[in-house]
């Protein structure tokens, strides 16, 4: 009997995180249209980086400092 709850619970674990992953997958395609848009507009516009502002400069260290840590967990989930 305790097996069976042991494969069970473990079944659904292995949902989850599937079902999780896809959501996951679905936020980084709206992101990457997102970070897309902005460059387009970026380039046409011709916008130069320098030109920024101060915390323009540190959101997108922030987000990049983010996106390397997210890399870094997903590489430990294969």
């Amino acid at each position: 009997m305790s097996q069976i709850k042991e494969d069970t619970f473990s079944q659904f674990i292995r949902e989850l995180i599937e079902k999780e992953l896809d959501e996951t997958r679905d936020s980084l395609d709206e992101l990457e249209k997102i970070v897309k848009n902005n460059v387009r507009l970026k380039n046409e516009l011709n916008v130069d980086s320098r030109s920024y502002w101060k915390n323009t400069h540190k959101a997108l260290s922030r987000i990049g400092e983010r996106l390397v840590n997210l890399a870094n967990k997903v590489g430990q989930l294969h």
